[in-house]
């Protein structure tokens, strides 16, 4: 079960990462891992979806989750001791399936300027 962010369930700490992102959109974050507790990470494992694809390390969440508590100790560790590196990401774009009863698809870019310029022509505009 995912378990939405609130401040009823973020400690200080998150809760004033938060504010400074907000207040400053450009504001980078060198480092949070002092943050990030064992519990904080067990919480976060708990609310990734179950049937999610897997990664590029093709890691699973039902093989994670088999010795899930020791898993996230040694991560920790690894984060506290600066020996930790995030993966790179996989980007796989996903072409959506029109649904039934779905309206045509809509143009963007190019083609929309130019049916837009195309469509002002025929009437008369400029």
């Amino acid at each position: 079960m995912t378990v939405p962010r609130n401040r009823g369930n973020m400690s200080t700490g998150h809760i004033r990462i938060a504010e400074l992102a907000k207040e400053d959109k450009g504001r980078k974050f060198y480092s949070i891992a002092h943050l990030l507790t064992e519990e904080a990470l067990y919480e976060a494992f708990g609310s990734l979806r179950k049937d999610a694809s897997v990664g590029v390390d093709r890691v699973t969440y039902a093989g994670y989750e088999v010795d899930a508590r020791e898993n996230i100790q040694k991560l920790h560790d690894r984060m506290k001791n600066g020996q930790y590196r995030a993966q790179p990401l996989r980007r796989v774009y996903i072409e959506p399936v029109p649904k039934v009863g779905d309206p045509a698809p809509t143009r963007r870019g190019r083609d929309f300027f130019l049916s837009k310029s195309g469509e002002n022509h025929e009437k008369g505009q400029k």
